[in-house]
């Protein structure tokens, strides 16, 4: 059976812009509740823990970083597999779609840091490693650019992880997932007290690395599954997981108290999104009508949105701007969220991606080649005419699935 890339193109948009969304509210959830002045030094943000699984998507938010993750390895690998890539072109692509906002962001942050200006801080950053001791990540511009870096990081890698996808199957991705998750329990165990589970885990490769490898994996499977998971019940049912597995970390205080737990949860975090990303993607009525369109749209410009939200939060706390509902704190937060800086931050990335993103985007050019990999395992994505693929581009190779 064949199915037209331009149904799945919308499909992975929407899942973009949900991402973008979940991170958004979850940052007014924890940064704008009336009982939290994040403004004031020293003052940290109380986690806020329910018993109604469906607000979890308020509370826990910041799995949007996962499913942005997942994506990106999952349209990597779609546009690439059973191709060869051109490893200079390849970065050079990726360095241009992500590259100017970044590098915008930085020097805004740097500027308006005043005493806190530091070189080899920003050179730190850009390298991945923003959170640790010696990387500029203070302020509102630059809190969210680690994500960036550690993006970088997968993009230096991800061509060798393609070759062993094409020439030995799933196998080797699977076995490194699991020699990391090992590993990742191991130096957990050995380590003095005092670890900080949220640095390994979530904000470095290290962590990072099993999510982004799922994607690829769902990539692979994809046309091989689409048949059998590609329906709306079955998104229904993977939506339900998805918020399951949310309310079950919340409700062992997951983020705020980590444990040993952590060093496996990036991997039960990632295969979730990826369920609900195979079968979102693959029932072809979410990718056609009005309403997908739209979605579609904004998905293109959930990178901006990702990354600009925050300072436009900034100006809602040294206002005291919030919106009161009849619903306490949390959802008077949330409604802020997405009735004030959802759409300040669609407004402001419309003209990033317009100004600043698209102009560098034109200068890209192919990195895959026409001929496939010769290969003893076969791949099911037929010979096509590549284009410039990623968590940001907003759209699919023109390549075609088969399932």
């Amino acid at each position: 059976m064949r199915s037209n890339n331009r149904v799945y193109m919308p499909a992975v948009d929407h899942l973009r812009a949900a991402a973008a969304a979940l991170v958004v509210i979850f940052h007014g959830v924890q940064m704008l509740r009336t009982d939290h002045d994040p403004v004031t030094p020293g003052m940290q943000p109380t986690w806020v823990y329910t018993r109604n699984p469906v607000e979890t998507f308020l509370t826990e938010g910041h799995t949007g970083v996962a499913l942005f993750m997942v994506l990106s390895g999952f349209i990597l690998t779609t546009g690439s597999l059973g191709r060869n890539i051109d490893y200079r072109s390849f970065l050079r692509n990726r360095l241009l779609r992500v590259g100017p906002l970044f590098l915008v962001l930085l020097l805004i942050a740097l500027v308006v840091s005043g005493q806190r200006f530091s070189l080899m801080g920003a050179l730190q950053t850009t390298l991945g490693f923003a959170r640790f001791n010696g990387g500029f990540w203070s302020g509102p511009f630059s809190q969210l650019l680690w994500t960036i870096g550690v993006e970088l990081q997968f993009y230096v890698v991800f061509p060798f992880f393609l070759r062993l996808l094409d020439s030995r199957g799933p196998r080797p991705l699977v076995l490194f997932i699991a020699c990391m998750m090992v590993l990742r329990v191991l130096a957990a165990a050995s380590a003095p007290p005092g670890l900080d589970y949220n640095q390994m885990t979530y904000f470095s490769i290290v962590g990072r690395i099993d999510q982004f490898l799922i994607g690829m994996l769902a990539a692979y499977l994809f046309p091989r599954v689409k048949r059998y998971v590609g329906q709306a019940r079955v998104t229904v049912l993977a939506l339900a997981v998805v918020v399951v597995a949310l309310w079950g970390f919340n409700q062992i205080h997951g983020y705020a108290e980590p444990g040993l737990f952590r060093t496996v949860w990036v991997d039960v975090e990632g295969l979730v999104w990826a369920l609900l990303l195979v079968s979102y993607v693959g029932t072809d009525r979410f990718g056609t009508g009005r309403l997908s369109s739209v979605l579609a749209w904004v998905g293109e410009r959930s990178y901006g949105i990702y990354l600009l939200h925050l300072p436009l939060i900034s100006l809602l706390l040294i206002h005291h701007w919030r919106l009161h509902v009849l619903g306490g704190s949390v959802f008077d937060a949330a409604a802020t969220a997405a009735v004030l800086v959802l759409p300040g931050a669609l407004l402001l990335a419309t003209l990033s991606f317009a100004a600043v993103e698209q102009p560098f985007l034109s200068l890209r050019r192919r990195y895959v080649s026409l001929e496939p990999v010769a290969s003893p395992v076969a791949t099911s994505v037929p010979p096509a005419q590549p284009r410039e693929n990623g968590i940001e581009d907003g759209r699919l190779p023109a390549t075609r699935l088969r399932a």
